[in-house]
């Protein structure tokens, strides 16, 4: 995994600037611009989809009016039918009365039945209009649909890109210090930013957490505190038992809520495997505690 150490992203106002290296702020500024890009691409997209799905169902509406229109011919053509044969059936009624009338009633029966034809092949040619109009917006109302779904995950991707942004750009101004001096670094790469702090800086020899340690994890709690967000705490050893990893896990919690973050919003996690070199370090760290930030609401409970 690459990890990133994002130092202060507002380092442009002057009474922070001159405290963060050219480069390192050049590289700031970059992932900075690259995330505003994404989530202005994922809002354009989003714009452009509403767009095709107003069009289509504006389409829709109009293949529903045409449908409505058809039906209503339709039934007037079967009314028709219907008393062109009452009808059919009295001259043939009347011709068996009249014989000097049979002449001029066949005339008309065979008027008639021409007529009875051509509304029958009328009818027949509506209906089928009518299946044709029915499957074209059965077809229009799942691209109605699929479309809809793209758009809810846009809107999804927008929302979450925008809130990984504003945490991260939270958590360097708050956490300026710290990262500025190597304590702790910012990997901003997952759906949200995780804080990884190298073991040497909690703890002492005795594996307890040091007044350094302390210090350092109650800057850290202040800034998860508000805006709330779920942490969930691990540590990477690759030299330690689980329950060795456990202690630091508890302590490292204990001290997040003493610092003011609530503890339904710590959850605990076992990660055996070896831990990442901090970009400052120089050197893969004997340990390395994990704050991995999450959507609230998302963190298992402390156990």
């Amino acid at each position: 995994m690459r990890v990133l150490s994002i130092a202060l992203l507002a380092a442009a106002t002057s009474t922070t600037a001159c405290l963060v290296p050219q480069a390192r702020y050049d590289e700031l500024a970059a992932q900075h611009a690259v995330e505003k890009q994404k989530s202005a691409k994922l809002s354009q997209q989003l714009t452009d989809m509403g767009g095709q799905l107003a069009q289509a169902q504006q389409t829709l509406n109009h293949l529903e009016e045409r449908l409505s229109g058809s039906e209503n011919e339709l039934a007037k053509n079967q009314a028709t039918l219907e008393s062109t044969n009452q009808n059919l059936a009295d001259i043939e009624y009347q011709n068996n009365l009249k014989d000097t009338e049979r002449k001029e009633a066949e005339g008309l029966v065979g008027q008639l039945r021409e007529e009875l034809t051509r509304v029958a092949g009328h009818i027949a040619t509506l209906s089928a209009a009518k299946d044709q109009l029915r499957d074209e917006r059965d077809q229009l109302q799942a691209q109605v649909t699929q479309l809809q779904g793209r758009v809810d995950a846009l809107a999804a991707a927008n929302a979450l890109a925008q809130q990984k942004a504003e945490v991260t750009r939270n958590l360097s101004v708050k956490l300026a210090e710290p990262l500025r001096a190597g304590s702790l670094s910012l990997d901003v790469v997952g759906p949200l930013p995780s804080l990884k702090i190298e073991g040497s800086a909690l703890f002492d020899a005795n594996a307890a957490l040091s007044v350094e340690g302390r210090k350092l994890l109650g800057q850290v709690a202040k800034a998860l505190a508000e805006p709330p967000l779920q942490v969930q705490v691990s540590e990477r050893a690759s030299k330690r038992s689980a329950k060795e990893r456990e202690a630091h896990i508890r302590q490292v919690a204990g001290e997040l809520h003493a610092g003011g973050v609530a503890l339904d919003q710590i959850g605990m996690a076992d990660d055996p495997t070896p831990p990442d070199a901090l970009d400052k370090s120089g050197k893969v760290p004997a340990a390395q505690i994990v704050l991995k930030l999450q959507p609230k609401g998302t963190a298992k409970p402390q156990q």
